[in-house]
């Protein structure tokens, strides 16, 4: 009975011998004080399906490796869509937030975020995803957004211990820019050099470096 490892009538016999609706209906999916101890709304799923996805779960060998392959082929297919949506400055220059009108070819802002994986068991692969600010083992990926806050970028996942300047060489975010446009950053982004190999401008917070006062424009950028 698809991928399930038993047949129809062993199904059917199984749901029986779990005493099959009467008893299958009253089981409790949440354990919190506040849900109902019975189901009061119509399930999406009846019990004799829960207890499928029971068995096709169980039957991992099979359905992981389905599963598997659909992600990837489905990552393929939607990656063909990031150039379409790396939104020019221009077009993002039509109602574009107050707050950002100081920055007319600003395409982009960026940021990196982590998450956390199961620990490495060989050694190497630990210290390379060991992150410190997350103090323990993580993938690290590079995000930009547009001027609107929609999302216009997403890297692959990399090892957690690399610095965001290597994230950023290694993304391919630079092959998306053309030269004028303009990348919004934290101050942690040691990426000037080779942003202006592309001609592209680098707008990161202002440092003091000593001085009492930032300037107007640093205020507005601040």
């Amino acid at each position: 009975m698809f991928y399930t490892g038993v047949t129809q009538r062993v199904f059917e016999i199984i749901y029986t011998f779990v005493e099959g609706d009467e008893v299958c209906n009253k089981l409790k999916y949440e354990y919190r004080n506040h849900t109902p101890k019975i189901e009061h709304t119509k399930p999406d799923l009846t019990s004799k399906d829960k207890m499928f996805l029971t068995l096709l779960r169980l039957r991992t060998s099979r359905a992981s490796r389905i599963a598997y392959t659909w992600i990837r082929f489905l990552s393929l297919q939607f990656s063909k869509l990031r150039r379409h949506m790396f939104t020019s400055a221009s077009a993002q220059n039509a109602l574009k937030p107050k707050c950002f009108e100081e920055f007319p070819n600003l395409r982009i802002v960026i940021d990196a975020t982590e998450f956390k994986i199961q620990h490495p068991r060989h050694f190497q692969h630990q210290n390379n995803t060991f992150s410190h600010y997350k103090k323990g083992s993580t993938m690290k990926f590079l995000v930009g957004i547009s001027c609107f806050g929609g999302l216009s970028f997403l890297s692959e996942g990399y090892e957690g211990s690399m610095t965001d300047r290597k994230l950023v060489i290694a993304s391919g975010l630079l092959d998306f820019l053309e030269p004028g446009d303009a990348v919004m950053a934290d101050r942690g982004f040691d990426i000037e050099d080779p942003c202006d190999e592309k001609e592209v401008h680098l707008l990161i917070p202002a440092f003091q470096d000593g001085r009492t006062h930032f300037t107007a424009r640093e205020l507005i950028f601040n």
